[in-house]
C-alpha cells in the first residue's frame, strides 16, 4: 500500500514538473493533449495531429457520402454551373454550341457530345428505313395486286422518293446504306403491304426482291399499264 502510494506521489511530482498540469486542475480533461515542453510543444504535438488526419482522409474510399451528397452527383458541369446534360437537354445543347464557338474545348461536355453525335446519324438512318418501309410496300402491292393500282400508289411512291433524295442531297454517304437498309424495312413492308392488300405473306418473297435501281428509279405510271 505505502508503494502504490509512494509511486502516485512520484507520478504527480513529474506531471507537475513537465507542465502537464497544476494543483488547480487535479485532474486533465481525458480528450485534452498531454503537454510536453509548453505552449511550443503542444503546438507541433497539435500540428501532427493534423497532419495525420489529413493524411488519413486522403487515404479513404473516395465514393463516401458527405454532407449527405454522393460524390460521383459532383460532375464537372454541376462544379462550373453549367446545365447537365440529364436535367435539360435543350439549355445543354445552347451552352455547347457557345463553348465551342467561344474556343473553350477543355470545357466541352465532350463524352454526352459524342453521344448526341451518334444519335444524330442514328435518326438520319432510321429516316432513311422508314421511307423504305413505305416505298416498298407500295411497289409489293402494285406487283403483287395490279387490279389494286391507283394514282394513290404512285404518288406515295414519288413522295417517298422524294425523301429520301432530300436525305442524300444533306447526307450523301448515307446513300451507300439503301441496300442494307431496304433489308431491314422489307420485313414489315411486307407485312404491311399484305394487310392492306389483303394478301397471305406466302405471296410474298421471305428478302427483298427489288435492286437499289428499282428502289430509286423504276418507273410507276398507270397509263403505260392501262
Amino acid at each position: 500500500m505505502a508503494q502504490a502510494a509512494s509511486t502516485a506521489d512520484a507520478a504527480y511530482a513529474a506531471m507537475q514538473g513537465d507542465g502537464g498540469w497544476s494543483s488547480s486542475h487535479p485532474f486533465p480533461h481525458p480528450e485534452a493533449p498531454q503537454r510536453s515542453g509548453g505552449l511550443e510543444g503542444a503546438l507541433q504535438r497539435s500540428r501532427r495531429v493534423l497532419e495525420g488526419s489529413f493524411e488519413a482522409a486522403d487515404a479513404a474510399p473516395q465514393d463516401e457520402v458527405v454532407g449527405g451528397i454522393e460524390p460521383s452527383a459532383i460532375t464537372p458541369a454541376a462544379a462550373s454551373g453549367r446545365t447537365r446534360y440529364e436535367d435539360d437537354r435543350y439549355t445543354w445543347v445552347g451552352e455547347q454550341i457557345a463553348l465551342l464557338r467561344a474556343g473553350k474545348v477543355a470545357d466541352l461536355d465532350l463524352d454526352n457530345i459524342a453521344e448526341e453525335l451518334e444519335d444524330v446519324a442514328m435518326r438520319l438512318d432510321d429516316q432513311l428505313v422508314a421511307c423504305l418501309r413505305v416505298l416498298l410496300m407500295q411497289m409489293l402491292i402494285w406487283d403483287q395486286r395490279s387490279e389494286r393500282r391507283n394514282l394513290n400508289h404512285v404518288n406515295t411512291i414519288v413522295q417517298q422518293r422524294l425523301r429520301m433524295e432530300y436525305l442524300f442531297r444533306d447526307s450523301p454517304r448515307l446513300r451507300s446504306r439503301l441496300v442494307e437498309a431496304s433489308t431491314e424495312a422489307y420485313r414489315d413492308a411486307a407485312m404491311w403491304g399484305a394487310d392492306e392488300a389483303h394478301m397471305p405473306e406466302s405471296d410474298l418473297t421471305d428478302t427483298q426482291p427489288y435492286s437499289a435501281d428499282d428502289i430509286l428509279n423504276r418507273p410507276f405510271e398507270l397509263d403505260a399499264d392501262r
